[in-house]
């Protein structure tokens, strides 16, 4: 993060926390979620647990460019696990692939963001 204040707060409180195992009073400052694709069919329900489990921003375009846009904005650290990923897998094919390679790059460019898919 870097030295100025802090940002304003542009994330959903309908979002904030729904259906989500956060902790925001972790040690390392980081907030948590646990995110089950078990029951994801398709790329609209997938957008849509995304937005209902992980603090996103209202104007969230619900697709792969518009989620490494907000993962990579400024905000506290975010651990994010991934569960239910065969089944997900399965039905999503190659989308689920850009799924994970869209939050490997998030990785990669911002210490805010890990995640573990299972």
């Amino acid at each position: 993060m870097s030295g100025k204040g802090k940002e304003p707060n542009m994330f959903s409180e309908e979002t904030q926390g729904q259906d989500s195992a956060d902790d925001p009073g972790s040690p390392d400052g980081a907030e948590y979620y646990t995110i089950d694709l078990s029951d994801v069919h398709d790329k609209e329900a997938l957008h849509n647990k995304l937005a209902q489990n992980l603090p996103l921003p209202d104007y969230y375009g619900r697709n792969l460019d518009a989620l490494y846009d907000c993962l990579t904005e400024a905000h506290e650290p975010w651990h994010i696990s991934f569960t239910g990923c065969e089944q997900a897998e399965s039905r999503l094919g190659g989308y689920f692939l850009g799924l994970k390679e869209t939050i490997e790059d998030a990785e990669e460019a911002t210490d805010s963001i890990r995640a573990t898919f299972g």
